[in-house]
């Protein structure tokens, strides 16, 4: 690795570990207060009334900010996302979609997730998703990332899902939790970036999987 993508990774890694540790240090406030979680739930309930996903906080988190009823640790972390936000597009705009070989697995997979969760930047998702889509035909970028990011790109922009990544386990079974544009053919998509059928991840599910990163299935 250069020295050059040597620091772009350790710039990647470094800006999503802060974004962690953010996200956890609101999941530990949301733990310790109820009067918070039911105003979250709230600001959930009104951006699904408005036809967003109600499975993204962060949307949620900033429709808090934004009405004035946000504690310390939501308010920096949405600010921090406009770091991390800026610094992406940064990054993409100067190098495109960095391959995984010349990053590393470990950058990669933290650069998939700093895009994931840039929920307030739906028009850059599209442009980094295009940037993304040349290092998945060159395997250079994982399929269940690029899924993950365009469906919610997608939820975001209240279109439906093209990939059927966004799943969850309900009652013993894997579910759809979005809408998915042209059913019939969804299997074939999902062949064409080096995903299984959907009903392969579902079985996952009902064989007890729970929810890891990027809303994969995966064994307990």
């Amino acid at each position: 690795m250069s020295l050059t993508m040597s620091k772009l990774a350790a710039q990647i890694i470094g800006l999503s570990e802060d974004e962690q540790a953010h996200i956890q240090a609101v999941t530990a406030r949301l733990a310790a207060d109820p009067e918070l979680r039911s105003k979250l739930e709230a600001a959930e309930r009104e951006g699904a009334g408005e036809g967003l996903p109600a499975f993204f906080p962060d949307l949620a988190w900033a429709r808090l900010v934004r009405d004035g009823g946000a504690p310390a640790e939501i308010q920096r972390a949405v600010a921090f996302k406009d770091v991390t936000g800026t610094a992406v597009e940064e990054i993409i705009a100067r190098h495109g979609w960095p391959f995984r070989s010349v990053i590393g697995e470990t950058a990669a997979t933290h650069l998939s997730a700093l895009v994931a969760h840039a929920d307030d930047r739906n028009t850059f998702r599209w442009t980094a998703l295009k940037a993304m889509s040349l290092a998945v035909n060159a395997s250079e970028a994982h399929p269940r990332h690029y899924a993950h990011i365009y469906d919610r790109t997608c939820a975001v922009a209240r279109e439906p899902q093209l990939y059927g990544s966004l799943i969850a386990p309900k009652d013993g079974e894997g579910i759809l939790i979005w809408p998915v544009q042209d059913p019939q053919q969804l299997d074939a998509r999902r062949r064409g970036i080096g995903l299984p059928p959907l009903s392969e991840d579902l079985e996952l599910y009902r064989r007890g999987a729970v929810m890891g990163p990027f809303m994969v299935p995966t064994p307990p």
